[in-house]
């Protein structure tokens, strides 16, 4: 019933019928992970400006932290182990700071900005205040040295 590769069916449960499950957005970007330059080479440059400034901000805080992946996505890592990671999708961008409490812990810090257990999602237009980029790098650094 199952094959591997794109465009596997699967039954859906209930009705019988097959379906064939859906491509990846064309706007996710996790298909370029490599360095994060590499991936952030590949976006749009209101995009890339975004997120780099994200990065460039966890930089000042952390800079030990090494390029990496985590999760398959492009990430900053403090000793092998993830500090926060970035992505790009069509409509918005997510920095995960790879712990549901650092989100918890900014999160009045954040409105208008949409969150959820584990991502803090945002845009070029809407982009995140310095202090709480910094604050969620030291929240996160804080839990990794435990």
């Amino acid at each position: 019933m199952t094959a591997t590769g794109g465009g596997v069916d699967h039954p859906y449960p209930g009705d019988g019928v097959r379906r064939t499950r859906p491509r990846r957005p064309r706007g996710c970007h996790h298909d370029r992970v490599g360095t994060i330059g590499d991936y952030l080479a590949g976006l749009e440059p209101d995009q890339r400006a975004a997120l780099q400034h994200v990065v460039d901000v966890a930089r000042r805080v952390a800079p030990d932290a090494e390029e990496g992946t985590s999760y398959g996505m492009p990430a900053l890592r403090l000793d092998g182990r993830p500090l926060l990671g970035i992505t790009a999708a069509a409509r918005h961008l997510s920095l995960f700071p790879f712990s549901p409490a650092v989100v918890e812990a900014v999160a009045p810090d954040l409105a208008g900005h949409s969150l959820s257990k584990g991502t803090i999602r945002f845009s070029a237009d809407q982009q995140l205040p310095d202090d709480v980029i910094e604050r969620i790098v030291v929240l996160r650094r804080a839990e990794l040295d435990r």
